[in-house]
């Protein structure tokens, strides 16, 4: 009779077990992987990043597709707030402004709110491994977005930037409602002939400016090739002209064009880094400066665009100063810091340069700032290159 009471319980319970497996394998990932835990994802997988990132991006579209009706509404006061500067806003700066809409149109009745998940959501992304990151809102097509009425019926596509650890590329990866309103992931690649005519809202991630603000401006002001005016010399080194020809970014994203580099005379030694430059950024600032953040259109149109990036300046018009230096496609977190070395000209000294992107550079160049240097580098006046991916030009002029 005990024998058979515990098979009984056994069978009962392996039932049990079965019928619940999803339950069982949510509660198990859930306690492993705690979205609000950021310390933990501090030193996480790359694919628990993935995650934490993909679950708070998605959290704030998910506000925004319950909210959708007012969300025009919202970037279309703060296109205009910011004279039209911007098609690309903070998230959190979008949702405060369909709360305060909703507030003056409802009188304080029946209006969103953020919740404390929400708010993490927000902010998930500062300070976090020694960064701020700052979830973004963009429109695709924002023209056509706002010549719309209001309000219709057109499905939102929610395009959030990802990456596809099997095929090691930079994705952005497709969510739309379901008949229950609930957002859900697209298996299809996301292409303009999948999109039709629906809205897509972008969610991407900033490290500094490059978005509008609206009536709350917004901390992180990008760093770009410029220096204060006090500190001007008579000759100034700068990209005059470049012409972006490949996209590292899946649809729709846009590729964000950075510029990192340093200066050395000899004797070079071997290191980190190297002498700052105007067009440069410290050290451990892994992002470069900003030389812009081109749209799609420009890369596919292959525009030439006028830059005039300044790289450095100096009181004398030769030197025997070297600059080495990279322009690379900045990626936001999680992608990896990538160290580029250059050989110094003594073929002996090493110096590094790290970034932060999943890509491959856009170029890499040592050139003098001696047209009569003795290590057969290109002189930085002259200097021009046009390879598959890029092309761009230096000039070299006096004040």
């Amino acid at each position: 009779m005990k024998k058979l009471f515990l098979l009984l319980f056994l069978t009962s319970l392996f039932i049990a077990c079965t019928n619940n497996d999803e339950i069982i394998e949510n509660t198990v990932e859930t306690a492993e992987l705690n979205m609000y835990d950021k310390a933990y994802f501090e030193t996480a997988t790359l694919d628990e990043k993935l995650s934490y990132k993909r679950f708070h991006l998605t959290k704030i579209a998910s506000w925004l597709e319950k909210n959708k009706k007012d969300v025009k509404k919202a970037l279309t006061e703060l296109n205009n707030y910011n004279n039209e500067n911007f098609d690309t806003f903070y998230a959190e700066s979008v949702i405060n402004q369909i709360i305060l809409d909703q507030e003056e149109a409802n009188n304080d009745k029946n209006v969103a709110t953020i919740d404390t998940d929400l708010e993490f959501s927000l902010k998930a992304f500062e300070d976090l491994e020694n960064q701020n990151w700052y979830p973004t809102i963009r429109v695709h097509d924002f023209a056509k977005y706002l010549s719309k009425a209001p309000y219709d019926s057109t499905q939102t596509l929610y395009a959030i930037d990802d990456y596809d650890t099997t095929n090691q590329e930079q994705i952005m990866k497709g969510y739309q409602a379901n008949t229950n309103g609930d957002l859900e992931p697209i298996d299809e690649t996301l292409s303009p002939q999948l999109a039709g005519e629906d809205d897509i809202v972008v969610l991407e991630m900033v490290e500094c400016g490059g978005a509008g603000g609206g009536q709350q401006q917004f901390r992180g002001a990008c760093d770009t090739g410029e220096e204060d005016e006090e500190n001007q010399y008579e000759f100034s080194l700068k990209i005059e002209k470049m012409t972006v020809k490949y996209h590292k970014e899946g649809w729709p994203g846009r590729s964000e064009i950075n510029f990192k580099g340093y200066a050395l005379i000899a004797p070079f030694g071997s290191g980190d880094c190297g002498n700052n430059i105007i067009g440069t950024s410290n050290c451990h600032n892994y992002s470069g400066k900003r030389i812009e953040r081109y749209k799609r259109s420009w890369i596919d149109d292959q525009d030439e665009r006028t830059q005039n990036y300044l790289i450095k300046r100096q009181e004398n018009y030769i030197t025997d100063e070297i600059v080495y230096y990279l322009i690379f496609e900045e990626d936001s977190w999680p992608a990896p810091f990538v160290t580029e070395s250059f050989l110094m000209p003594n073929q002996v000294d090493i110096r590094n340069i790290t970034y932060q992107t999943w890509q491959s550079p856009y170029d890499i160049q040592t050139i003098s700032m001696n047209p009569s240097n003795t290590y057969d580098l290109p002189w930085a006046s002259a200097f021009s290159i046009d390879k598959n991916s890029i092309k761009y030009n230096l000039i070299y002029t006096a004040y």
